[in-house]
């Protein structure tokens, strides 16, 4: 991952091609499923027994309304509509000063609550998409400088837990697009660039912190007596962390204190253990999602052990420990499991990429 070798076998305009036609299908193929749901607000998916669902039916009456608690999507319109937390909503979220520290991706998609209602589903449909193009873009850039074989930025672009956010309306597309981005430009070192992307990152998902926090890791370990790595390193602490936390002293401020979701983390591997117990009550689809988050997790910690690359393991490690230390609530509905294992899925393919690569220069002729 630290490398600067640039690479020839990826970027190349077949490769170009094949990310814009992966695009467009992805994309086709959420607005064939919105067309079955009766348009894109149908992409929300509102839940029949949630309180938001009065208000939102009232701003987009033909909304179709799904089974029990629906999905985030539903939350994340409802506070695009009011971002600054001035209206109703607040009241009917659970968790409101949770929901709205994820404050990126619906300022932006709402166009900060100026926007009409159809166009604030659109605006974050527009948005979602273009977390996943950022995403693979970023992930053939950094396959390309590698050198890595050509099947690892497809597969490493083709991100479960993106898609699944591209069809719920959430920001983990968004998040995961420019944590990657941000992972891009320090690698190149452009510093500017990755500073920025990884506090939008942090801003529309405080985890993914993890990652700027990472990197200042890698730098300190890899050189701490010198002062501009340790000025460097600063800088991916400070910055990244202080919008975020900028808003949260805000919503303190406004909302209280008393809701910070911390049932969301529990002792390592409890959550994993409770969630496996509640499988046979749980639909197939979510179990198949949590089993999936398991592989990827071990995948990652495979990688991390075969390639022996610092800056790998950096990034990989907090995540890794981050899934270890999730509650049940996580663990329990599988897509909640895979989307916070985002990175991970990338991460790891490129990680495996690396590793094949390695083994094979080490066994060409000489």
């Amino acid at each position: 991952m630290a490398s600067r070798h640039q690479g020839r076998t990826t970027e190349t305009p077949r490769a170009r091609y094949l990310v814009l036609l992966g695009l467009g299908a992805a994309a086709l193929m959420v607005l064939i499923l919105a067309a079955r749901l009766g348009g894109l607000s149908g992409l929300l998916t509102v839940g029949e027994s949630v309180p938001i669902r009065s208000l939102i039916e009232e701003e987009l009456p033909d909304v179709t309304i799904h089974a029990a608690t629906g999905h985030d999507g539903q939350y994340f319109y409802a506070i695009a509509r009011d971002p600054f937390a001035s209206g109703p909503t607040p009241d009917l979220l659970r968790l409101p000063s949770y929901r709205y520290r994820r404050i990126g991706f619906p300022l932006v998609a709402g166009g900060i609550g100026t926007f009409s209602p159809e166009t604030t589903v659109a605006g974050m449909l527009v948005l979602a998409m273009a977390g996943f193009g950022m995403s693979v873009v970023a992930t053939y850039r950094l396959a390309w400088r590698e050198s890595l074989p050509s099947w690892v930025a497809p597969l490493a672009a083709a991100s479960l837990p993106a898609l699944l956010s591209v069809r719920f309306l959430m920001a983990d597309s968004l998040a995961l697009g420019l944590g990657l981005l941000g992972i891009l430009w320090f690698v190149e070192g452009r510093d500017k660039a990755a500073l920025v992307a990884l506090a939008l990152a942090a801003l529309t998902k405080e985890t993914y912190l993890l990652i700027p926090l990472a990197m200042a890791a890698s730098i300190i370990h890899a050189d701490r007596h010198s002062p501009d790595s340790r000025r460097r390193a600063l800088w991916y602490v400070v910055w990244p962390t202080l919008p975020v936390t900028l808003w949260s002293t805000f919503l303190v401020v406004r909302l209280g204190w008393g809701d910070q979701a911390l049932n969301n983390l529990e002792w390592p591997f409890v959550g994993i253990i409770e969630s496996i117990a509640r499988w046979d009550q749980a639909p197939g689809r979510e179990v198949a999602f949590a089993i999936f988050a398991m592989v990827t997790v071990a995948l990652a910690v495979t990688v991390v052990v075969l390639v022996r690359d610092r800056m790998l393991a950096w990034l990989i490690l907090p995540w890794v420990a981050l899934m270890v230390i999730s509650s049940d609530l996580i663990w329990a509905f599988g897509n909640n499991a895979l989307r916070v294992a985002a990175p991970l899925w990338t991460l790891g393919v490129l990680g495996l990429g690396t590793y094949v690569a390695r083994t094979s220069r080490r066994n060409l002729p000489v």
